[in-house]
C-alpha cells in the first residue's frame, strides 16, 4: 500500500502537469490559435517490474542477464580463437561493435569472426536470436529480420544485434538502465487536438506505425520515406 506522503507526491505532480499544459494551449491560443494548431499526444514508454512477473498472478519465469558479463565471455572466446586483442569494441544496448582494425592487422574475415560470434551468443540462456550485420544484408527474409532490418543502418548499427527473451532483466545494458525485456502487444493512447478537429473516439486498432504518415496529412507534407503503412 502506498504511503501518504507518496500519494501527495503523485497528486501534486499532476496537478502542476496540469497547470503547464494550461499554459501551453493558452499561448497557443493567443499566438497562433488552436484551429491552426495539431497537437498530438502518445505514450513511448512501458515499464514492469521484475518481482511483479514473479508474483503468484503472474508466474511468468524470470532471469537476469549482463550484457557486460556477456561481452567479457564473447572477447575471452575470440581471444581463445585468435590469439590477444580486444575484439569486442563497444556495446550499447542490443548492439555489439566489434573492432574491424583488429581483425584486419590479423588477418581475419569478418564475415568468419561474425559467424563465431553468433555460434558462441546462441549459448546464452538469455538470448533469443542473434543478427549478425552479414544476416541481415544478406540473408533470406522473415517477418521478424525484416523488422530488425529496417532498424539497422550500416555506417551506425552495431555488428551484432541480440534480441533479448522475454522476461530478461537486463542489466549493465550500456546506458546505466536496468529493464525487463518484453515482445507483447503493448496497448496505448493516442489523442489529436485541434486543427478544426472534430471530437470522436476511434477504437480500432492501430499500429504505431500510422503515427507519422497522419501526422503528415495533417501538416500538407509527404510522410516519410520510410513509411509502409496509410
Amino acid at each position: 500500500m502506498m504511503q501518504a506522503g507518496h500519494i501527495d507526491n503523485i497528486r501534486q505532480t499532476y496537478i502542476e502537469l496540469d497547470m503547464e499544459i494550461a499554459n501551453l494551449l493558452q499561448t497557443i491560443e493567443r499566438s497562433v490559435g488552436i484551429d491552426k494548431t495539431l497537437i498530438y499526444l502518445t505514450s513511448t514508454g512501458y515499464n514492469e517490474s521484475p518481482t511483479l512477473l514473479q508474483t503468484i498472478n503472474h508466474r511468468i519465469p524470470t532471469q537476469e542477464f549482463s550484457m557486460s558479463r556477456c561481452m567479457a565471455l564473447l572477447n575471452m572466446y575470440l581471444v581463445a580463437l585468435h590469439g590477444k586483442g580486444n575484439y569486442v569494441e563497444a556495446y550499447f544496448d542490443n548492439h555489439i561493435y566489434i573492432d574491424k582494425k583488429l581483425l584486419e592487422e590479423k588477418k581475419l574475415k569478418v564475415q568468419d569472426v561474425l559467424q563465431e560470434c553468433e555460434n558462441f551468443l546462441y549459448q546464452f540462456d538469455g538470448i533469443q536470436e542473434v543478427y549478425t550485420s552479414t544476416r541481415l544484408l544478406q540473408g533470406a527474409w522473415s517477418p521478424q529480420q525484416n523488422y530488425i532490418r529496417n532498424g539497422y543502418n550500416r555506417k551506425h548499427s552495431g555488428d551484432i544485434i541480440i534480441e533479448i527473451a522475454p522476461g530478461c532483466t537486463v542489466e549493465d545494458s550500456g546506458n546505466g538502465k536496468i529493464k525487463v525485456w518484453r515482445t507483447s502487444w503493448v496497448d496505448f493512447p493516442l489523442f489529436f487536438f485541434g486543427y478544426k478537429l472534430e471530437a470522436k473516439q476511434e477504437t480500432t486498432p492501430k499500429s504505431i506505425e500510422y503515427i507519422a504518415p497522419t501526422v503528415a496529412r495533417y501538416a500538407r507534407i509527404r510522410a516519410p520515406n520510410g513509411c509502409e503503412e496509410r
